[in-house]
């Protein structure tokens, strides 16, 4: 269901399952505070992305309709016992504000329904995701620090 919603509403953006190529392109043009947080995680961009192909139980890719080009992947899984939520994107992913607004609460809750709860954090720098976080009604737990970067933990439930 996931992936027929911007494919079939969306007049620029389209949601496929995730290839490694996806995040073979993806990598190379992430936002800068996307790179930061990877980095502050103790990964590449590279690794984050091909991470959730070993690690979530569902992995997407929010594409351009006309180019094929891979704006975000996002994904949710379960590793040591805890549930998760992500998302990294490019750039180009904060062009289709009105898409991303119109189907994101949508797409969290239908990916999240396995689930009694998931969980992540975002850097404190990272202030769109913050306030799209808000929006979305996830809840911020607390603030916490991942190699010496200041981190919001949330839950979405």
């Amino acid at each position: 269901m996931v992936d027929k919603i911007l494919q079939t509403e969306s007049e620029q953006l389209y949601i496929s399952k995730s290839s490694i190529r996806d995040a073979e392109r993806l990598s190379t043009a992430l936002r800068d505070i996307d790179i930061k947080e990877c980095s502050a995680n103790g990964f590449t961009p590279i690794k984050a992305l091909l991470m959730a192909f070993a690690n979530d139980d569902k992995t997407y890719t929010i594409n351009m309709r006309y180019n094929d080009d891979p704006i975000a992947m996002f994904g949710v899984g379960t590793l040591n016992s805890y549930n998760y939520v992500w998302l990294l994107a490019s750039q180009e992913f904060s062009n289709h504000k009105r898409d991303i607004l119109k189907y994101s609460k949508y797409l969290l809750k239908e990916i999240t329904k396995p689930y009694d709860f998931v969980f992540n954090v975002v850097h404190e720098e990272n202030k769109t995701a913050i306030r799209w976080l808000k929006w979305m009604d996830v809840k911020f737990i607390r603030k916490i620090n991942i190699n010496n970067e200041p981190f919001y933990e949330f839950i979405y439930v």
